[in-house]
């Protein structure tokens, strides 16, 4: 059996619009400033990572960011949830729908979602992209900011029901590079996201495709 993880946020649908928009509405609602996720290098990594990081970088006192970032990554979900449109079909990114499609059809591929989002965003962006079906499960990042610890959650979870041959991650930023090194996996990275070819490449990154829509992808992965 092959497991293939796949990253969300720029690499099956573009999101950073409306985690942008949501972060400027906690900032402005918990902290009484204007900030915007895009300030920071946020790519692949948790939404609490990324707001402490910004309100690190607009110089809020620790005390403060103690006491309130609890109260802004309660609110986030629902403020993420409330900007988003009826169908999210639109974002889909070029070839990601028919990639996740003919993989899901092989029975020996177990496919798995592994984001820094909260697993209510995770769900809600898939079921309104019709995607969410095709996703054996979903590792999302409330409980840790190491996207290696997700990854390792995802490949255990996955071998406690099969037998797990071959590892593959696909992703946008250097963050899944890191994570298929430490899980001793083949990554697959594109540049749908924010990181360029040039960090992707220092990263350790080998097979670098514009998107998902890449036929060579699907050689990689062995279908």
């Amino acid at each position: 059996m092959k497991l293939i993880i796949f990253d969300l946020d720029q690499t099956i649908i573009e999101l950073h619009k409306f985690h942008n928009k949501a972060t400027m509405l906690i900032f402005k609602k918990v902290f009484g400033i204007v900030a915007w996720l895009t300030e920071i290098d946020f790519a692949g990594k948790t939404i609490e990572k990324d707001l402490e990081d910004l309100a690190i970088l607009k110089k809020i006192p620790p005390k403060t960011i103690k006491k309130k970032l609890p109260k802004a990554i309660k609110l986030y979900g629902k403020i993420f949830i409330s900007i988003m449109p009826k169908s999210m079909r639109a974002h889909i990114l070029p070839g990601a729908e028919n990639l996740i499609q003919t993989l899901a059809k092989d029975k020996k591929n177990i496919l798995v979602l592994v984001t820094g989002d909260e697993r209510v965003i995770a769900e809600k962006v898939l079921s309104k992209a019709h995607l969410l079906k095709y996703f054996r499960f979903i590792i999302t990042g409330e409980k840790t900011r190491s996207r290696t610890k997700l990854t390792q959650q995802a490949i255990k979870k996955a071998k406690a029901h099969a037998k797990i041959e071959k590892v593959f991650i696909i992703g946008d930023s250097i963050h899944e590079i890191e994570s298929a090194k430490a899980t001793n996996s083949q990554v697959i990275s594109v540049l749908t996201g924010f990181h360029s070819k040039a960090q992707l490449k220092k990263a350790g990154a080998r097979n670098i495709f514009k998107n998902l829509k890449d036929k060579r992808i699907l050689k990689l992965l062995g279908n």
